[in-house]
């Protein structure tokens, strides 16, 4: 026997097995809740896949949306476990969640030349690692000021009271000005991005010889967000917000008013001569003279006429 073999006896043949490979893609969606969508910064957040406390991929997603490790692909039977989670960030008014998802996977051969992964802990199919984060802008205050005035005598503290009113016509605060004319509401605090509209008046009076001043001021407050942690307010309408200025005026009622009128055009003056209209007695006199010469002419004219 000659050949590939001299006895014959020993044709053997070696097979060899190798299931054949597989793969598992691991990933998630990031909801970010409450970021205004017209922000011109782009918050990125980063998410991290380990094993063994060995960090293997990281992936990275703007705003929100899906993201998705690298696939891993599995050559040999074995149980391999997998914790994902999301990096805390330092992006203003963000709220990072601390949600940590732990994921098994479990490679088997099926016995048909194929590897087989199963998926399990904290999510059967390894693609809903969902993460969610929110955002809430840190509030912004405002505060409104202004001055009080008194033409006519010095101003007192509290004397006058002024009140700031909302849109809906509910008193916001009411308060009284200082010995220095100085006039504080307390600070208004915006913890949303919106448009406030108020009011400012002074209140009535009931002391004796003030004019209040009848001025109302309309003040509009518009919040907004930066974006970036932060809400922001501008004053407009009426006022900047630090001149909500009142003018009073005051007159002494009690003060004895001064007749200038010339006693002399009224003949109420009893220590000067009058010297009032003299045309009556005029007129009298030369009626009486007229009269008397009328009757002299009379009595000469009977008695010629008796002579004869």
């Amino acid at each position: 026997i000659s050949g590939d073999t001299t006895t014959g006896s020993d044709l053997n043949f070696a097979n060899k097995y190798k299931a054949g490979s597989t793969s598992v893609v691991l990933g998630g969606s990031k909801t970010f809740e409450n970021f205004p969508e017209d922000s011109t910064i782009v918050p990125v957040f980063t998410f991290t896949l380990s094993e063994n406390g060995e960090v293997i991929d990281t992936q990275t997603v703007s705003k929100h949306g899906d993201y998705d490790f690298n696939s891993i692909t599995y050559t040999e039977e074995g149980v391999h476990t997998y914790t994902v989670e999301e990096t805390a960030g330092h992006q203003a008014g963000v709220t990072y969640d601390s949600k940590t998802y732990t994921v098994v996977v479990t490679v088997e051969d099926n016995q048909a030349g194929q590897l087989v992964a199963t998926i399990s802990g904290d999510s059967r199919t390894g693609t809903n690692l969902d993460f969610v984060n929110s955002y809430k802008a840190a509030p912004v205050d405002v505060h409104f000021s202004g001055h009080k005035t008194l033409e006519g005598k010095e101003l007192a503290a509290d004397e006058f009271s002024f009140t700031l009113t909302d849109e809906a016509g509910k008193t916001v605060e009411t308060v009284k000005n200082a010995a220095d004319g100085k006039i504080n509401f307390s600070k208004l605090t915006f913890t949303e991005a919106g448009v406030y509209n108020y009011t400012v008046k002074e209140e009535t009076t009931t002391e004796a010889g003030v004019t209040i001043d009848s001025k109302i001021y309309h003040i509009t407050v518009t919040v907004t967000d930066n974006g970036d942690g932060q809400l922001v307010a501008t004053v407009s309408g009426d006022t900047t917000g630090s001149d909500l200025n009142f003018v009073n005026k005051y007159e002494d009622s009690s003060t004895p008013v001064v007749d200038n009128t010339d006693s002399s055009q009224t003949g109420d003056n009893t220590d000067s001569p009058q010297t009032g209209d003299n045309s009556c007695v005029l007129m009298w006199s030369m009626m009486m003279i007229t009269s008397f010469a009328g009757v002299v002419v009379f009595l000469a004219f009977g008695k010629k006429k008796h002579e004869r």
